[in-house]
């Protein structure tokens, strides 16, 4: 099977309070909904939200990295077999990332 997560979300830098520091913090928050397809995926139910929070580092070069901690709640229905209930699990849950901004 296969997930597609596909979101918009509103960040807030905290840049503007610490011009001078290479270290920024931020938040991120939004919905979320993930496409599902495969053998036991029925359907995509909900649209979840996504809250995230991360820390840029060497924010005043050309490319900085931040590293993020944040949690997807969308759902996605899954059908155990023939005999069984179908159940909605969350496919993404809690994340952990690394990224370059530029």
């Amino acid at each position: 099977g296969w997930t597609l997560p596909v979101g918009l979300d509103v960040r807030y830098s905290f840049h503007p309070l610490m011009k001078e520091s290479n270290i920024c913090p931020y938040v991120r928050v939004g919905p979320r909904y993930t496409f599902a397809g495969g053998d036991f995926y029925d359907a995509a139910d909900t649209i979840g939200f996504y809250g995230g929070v991360g820390v840029e580092f060497l924010r005043n070069k050309k490319v900085s990295v931040a590293l993020e901690a944040g949690y997807d709640t969308s759902e996605v229905t899954i059908e155990a077999g023939p005999y069984e209930d179908e159940e909605d699990i969350t496919i993404g849950g809690f994340q952990l990332g690394v990224f370059a901004v530029f």
